[in-house]
């Protein structure tokens, strides 16, 4: 017993000997822990100082939020598939002697089962101060289109944007300014300089302009007798500016464009435009849009003479930027949207245009009306799905469509004749139905029925069957 007290007293005083030197330890890490603190207070402190002698304002409530306002970016993704019922068959197309094509001939033409496309969009826009505004949109397009081998008058995927020269590649298609002065107290003057589409402020439209989440059809989305410019890529955008004129619901506006966004040719290949609009008010919150403009594109046209033939000066390069044809094509449009409570819009078109001249920028057409209705999803319950039918008839005329009838080349090849006495107007219907997944995600199912295909009672109907994933941020 005794040596047992012993070693529980010689054990407690090494207990306590290492306790003190564990805390004497402990002691001296906080020493250390504290001066290291303290340096990095300084130099916190001495980094600071130094950033705020840079930028003095960063210490401001609501810095952040200065240095970034009136800065917008946002995008969009497209992909479509469609798929053609076109069989042509012996007879439906034909040699300029009026002998028919044969069926290895007919193979360049026909439609694949089912093609893609792809589209892109990253949009930048600033509003640098209350009246001044920017924006760049950068976009990537990829895929012909399931009818690029054979195009009627009426294209059926207007979303088809791809230079096939350039594949894979991004290209700017927006890079504009606008500025907006106020006049005389509710008058306002606006103007954009830059590159653009010309169908951003002519044949306007809020329920057919968007073929990413609307009709897909081009004669329906946009004016099929409306030649309007854009670059030789077909991208749809060019330089130029733009001056409006508006007091309340009335709006003029008058605008110039570099007929093929080459610059060096502007003086003497270009468009010269003008519109009237007005868009009233007819139920409480609930605006309606009409618009009616003329165009005249001048020096970059061939005609067509009254025995069918395409007299061009230079036939083998119209679609470039050197291009000596220099004729002028002249046209007009009206464009009519009506819109209603619980969310229904109806809308019209009419388009015509110079048919003794060939087309170079937009869809193969003298002249187009078009009517349609859309109705949104909140009378269901589903406030961002839309239905939407439309109806349109697309018409050549004159020597144009004696060329048609006998087969030239020109933007468009028609090398394929459909024959004398078989013209028939194309009649399109276009019926689709978008439903949203959510705010940023919506997919669509289209359906496109196309009479008299390539304006050929002949070849008669087509059906084209679609669908389209659409996703933005």
């Amino acid at each position: 017993m005794l040596l047992q007290n012993v070693q529980g007293r010689e054990l407690n005083q090494k207990n306590e000997s290492s306790q003190a030197a564990e805390l004497a330890d402990l002691k001296r890490q906080l020493a250390e822990f504290k001066e290291t603190v303290k340096k990095m207070e300084e130099h916190i402190i001495h980094i600071e100082e130094n950033t705020m002698r840079k930028h003095p304002e960063a210490d401001e409530p609501g810095f952040i939020e200065t240095a970034l306002s009136g800065l917008s970016i946002s995008g969009q993704t497209t992909a479509i598939y469609q798929s053609s019922s076109l069989n042509l068959k012996p007879g439906d197309l034909k040699h300029a002697d009026g002998s028919n094509l044969s069926e290895s001939e007919l193979a360049d033409y026909q439609h694949p089962s089912g093609s893609a496309t792809f589209s892109t969009d990253l949009i930048v826009e600033m509003k640098l101060t209350d009246n001044d505004y920017f924006q760049m949109d950068l976009q990537f397009a990829n895929g012909p289109g399931v009818d690029a081998n054979l195009q009627g008058g009426a294209m059926v995927n207007n979303d088809v944007m791809e230079d096939p020269d350039h594949h894979n590649e991004v290209y700017i298609a927006k890079a504009f300014y606008e500025r907006t002065q106020p006049l005389f107290g509710s008058y306002k003057l606006i103007l954009d300089i830059g590159k653009y589409g010309v169908n951003d402020f002519f044949d306007i439209g809020k329920d057919v302009s968007d073929q990413t989440t609307q009709f897909l059809n081009q004669a329906i989305n946009n004016n099929g007798a409306f030649d309007y410019v854009q670059d030789l890529q077909g991208h749809g955008y060019t330089y130029g500016v733009r001056l409006g004129l508006y007091h309340e619901s009335f709006g003029i506006d008058v605008a110039f464009f570099s007929s093929d966004s080459y610059l060096q040719n502007i003086n003497k290949k270009h468009s010269i435009l003008a519109g009237i609009t007005w868009t009233p008010e007819w139920f409480p919150g609930i605006k309606s849009a009409y618009q009616i403009y003329f165009f005249d594109n001048r020096g970059e046209y061939a005609r067509f003479d009254d025995q069918g033939n395409l007299d061009s000066k230079d036939p083998d390069a119209i679609n470039t930027v050197n291009n000596k044809d220099n004729l002028d094509k002249m046209g007009f449009g009206i464009s009519i949207n009506q819109s209603f409570p619980y969310g229904v819009n109806v809308f019209a078109k009419y388009g015509h245009q110079d048919d003794s001249r060939d087309v170079r920028h937009y869809q193969d057409m003298d002249e187009t009306y078009m009517v349609g209705f859309d109705v949104h999803g909140e009378n269901w319950h589903r406030e961002n799905d839309v239905f939407g039918i439309a109806y349109e008839i697309g018409r050549l005329t004159g020597n144009h469509r004696k060329a048609h009838e006998k087969g030239y080349q020109g933007l468009f090849d028609r090398r394929g004749a459909i024959g004398v006495g078989n013209y028939a107007d194309e009649r399109v219907l276009e019926m689709y139905y978008k439903l949203s997944l959510n705010e940023y995600i919506n997919i669509s199912f289209d359906y496109q029925f196309i009479d008299n295909f390539y304006y050929s009672k002949v070849i008669g109907g087509v059906h084209f069957i679609g669908g389209r994933f659409n996703a933005s941020f």
